[in-house]
C-alpha cells in the first residue's frame, strides 16, 4: 500500500480514534464531522492515504448514524463500528499496519453495506481535502485561479476554504506549545551547564 504512518502522526490519529468511539456512543455527529476534518488536515499535510481512508470512515459514520432505523439495527451498527475503530486504534498503536489496512477495509465495507450514499461521502471528503490543500498552497502566494486549476476544483470551493482557514492559520495546539516549552527548557539547561 503506502509507507507506514509517521510516528508523530500515529499518536494523533489514535487520539482522534478514541474521540470517535466516544462520539459514536453518544451519537454526536457534529463531533464526528470535526474529527473527520482533523484527519483530512493530517492526511493533506502528511500525504497519507491511510489517514484519508480513516477520515472517509469517520465522515461516513457521521452521515450514516442518523439514517439507520430501527433502534436495534442502529445499536448493532454502532457496536460493530466501535469495535472496528478500537481495533484500528490498537493496530496503529502497535504499528501493525497490515492489520490496520485490513480493519480499514472491513470498516469501509460495513459502512458501504449500511448506506447506499457511501460513494458520495467519499467524494465529499476528497473535495474537502482538495480545497484544504488548495488553501494551503494559496497561503504560500500562488493565485487562487492557479491553485483551482492545479487541483481541478472550483474557485468558489477554494474561496470558501480559504475564508475558513485565514483566521485559523495562527492557532497552535497545546501539544505544540508543550513541545516548544520542553525544547526551550532543554536549551536553557544546556546553556547553563556550558558556562
Amino acid at each position: 500500500m503506502e509507507e507506514d504512518i509517521k510516528e508523530e502522526l500515529c499518536s494523533e490519529i489514535a487520539d482522534l480514534l478514541e474521540k470517535a468511539v466516544q462520539a459514536i456512543n453518544k451519537k454526536d455527529v457534529t463531533e464526528l464531522s470535526n474529527i473527520s476534518n482533523e484527519l483530512i488536515h493530517y492526511a493533506t499535510i502528511h500525504q497519507s492515504k491511510r489517514t484519508m481512508y480513516t477520515a472517509i470512515i469517520i465522515y461516513s459514520i457521521s452521515k450514516t448514524l442518523d439514517k439507520i432505523r430501527p433502534e436495534e439495527k442502529l445499536t448493532q451498527f454502532k457496536n460493530k463500528l466501535t469495535a472496528l475503530i478500537i481495533f484500528l486504534k490498537s493496530s496503529l498503536e502497535k504499528k501493525d499496519f497490515k492489520r490496520f489496512n485490513k480493519t480499514l477495509k472491513e470498516s469501509l465495507k460495513l459502512i458501504a453495506h449500511s448506506d447506499e450514499s457511501f460513494s458520495r461521502y467519499i467524494e465529499d471528503v476528497l473535495e474537502f481535502s482538495k480545497a484544504h490543500k488548495g488553501a494551503g498552497i494559496y497561503q504560500h502566494g500562488i493565485s487562487l485561479s492557479s491553485v483551482a486549476e492545479l487541483l481541478d476544483t472550483s474557485k468558489w470551493e477554494l474561496m470558501k476554504k480559504v475564508g475558513e482557514t485565514k483566521g485559523t492559520a495562527e492557532k497552535t495546539t497545546v501539544k505544540e506549545i508543550r513541545k516548544r516549552f520542553e525544547t526551550a527548557k532543554k536549551l536553557l539547561k544546556n546553556s547553563d551547564t556550558d558556562e
